[in-house]
C-alpha cells in the first residue's frame, strides 16, 4: 500500500477511532468483505464510520466491486444500511463481466473533477460504456432485484441445511442475496478441488471460507443442483 495507509479492525469502531484524525484523508471499507470471507459489516459499524468521517472531514469510500451491482438484492449493498458514502467504487457486475470500472461520488466531490482529472486503462471505453448502459437498467429494476433476494434466501436456507447436516465440518453460513459464504473448521482446499471434479466451480476466501457468488441469473433449480453437488462432496471428504 501507499505510505501512511493504516488498517483498522473490521466491525470494530474503536479500532478506527484510534487511527482516524484531522489529517485522515479517507476511510475505505467494503460493506460486505469479499476476499475477507463474506463478512457483512454491522449497521452500527458503517453508521459509526459515517459519523466519524463527518466529524473529522475524512471521506468515506465504499468498495462495492464485489458486493454491489445487484449482488445483495439491492443495487448497492450499502442501500440496506441507509449509509451514503462520499465515493463508491463499482466494476465487473455493472458490465455483466465486460471489463469496466466506475466510481460514484457526491455532487460536492464530483465538482473537483474535470475531463482528464481521473483516468484508467479502461476508463471511458465506448464499448464498455455501451454495455453498462444496457446492463445497469436491467439489474436496477425492482422485479430483477426482488428475484435476487428470493433466490438468495433460498440459497441461504439450503446452505444452512448443509450446516445442520455437517456440524463437524461447517462452522458458519453468512451473507445476503447471492453473495454467501460457508466457513469450515478446516481449510476448504480439498472441498474446492473435489467440487471441481464433480462439475461445481467454487472459490475460497479468507478464514477457511468458500465464496458462493453465482450469476444473478441463476435459477432455483441450478441452486438446488449446486448445493446437491456440494453435499455429495462433503459426504466423500
Amino acid at each position: 500500500m501507499l505510505p501512511e495507509v493504516y488498517y483498522a479492525t473490521f466491525n470494530d469502531l474503536d479500532s478506527v477511532k484510534e487511527l482516524i484524525g484531522e489529517n485522515t484523508a479517507a476511510v475505505i471499507v467494503e460493506p460486505i468483505k469479499g476476499e475477507g470471507g463474506i463478512v457483512p459489516a454491522t449497521p452500527e459499524f458503517l453508521k459509526g464510520l459515517r459519523e466519524l468521517c463527518d466529524e473529522t472531514g475524512a471521506l468515506l469510500i465504499f468498495d462495492e466491486v464485489q458486493c454491489g451491482a445487484g449482488r445483495t438484492g439491492n443495487f448497492l449493498a450499502s442501500e440496506a444500511y441507509g449509509v451514503k458514502p462520499d465515493i463508491l467504487a463499482l466494476a465487473k457486475g455493472i458490465g455483466a463481466g465486460f471489463p469496466v470500472g466506475a466510481f460514484l461520488t457526491s455532487e460536492e466531490i464530483g465538482s473537483f473533477f474535470s475531463p482528464g482529472t481521473h483516468g484508467s486503462t479502461y476508463g471511458g471505453n465506448p464499448l464498455a460504456c455501451a454495455v453498462v448502459r444496457e446492463v445497469v437498467p436491467r439489474i436496477n429494476s425492482k422485479a430483477f432485484l426482488d428475484e435476487v433476494k428470493t433466490k438468495g434466501e433460498h440459497l441461504k436456507e439450503k446452505l444452512t441445511d448443509l450446516k445442520e447436516k455437517y456440524p463437524e465440518k461447517i462452522k458458519e453460513v453468512r451473507g445476503t442475496g447471492l453473495i454467501q459464504g460457508v466457513e469450515f473448521f478446516e481449510a476448504p482446499g480439498p472441498i474446492v478441488n473435489k467440487a471441481l471434479e464433480e462439475g461445481l466451480v467454487l472459490i475460497s476466501a479468507a478464514n477457511n471460507t468458500i465464496r458462493i457468488i453465482p450469476p444473478l441469473t441463476i435459477t432455483v433449480e441450478e441452486i438446488d443442483k449446486g448445493v446437491e453437488l456440494l453435499d455429495t462432496v462433503l459426504a466423500q471428504i
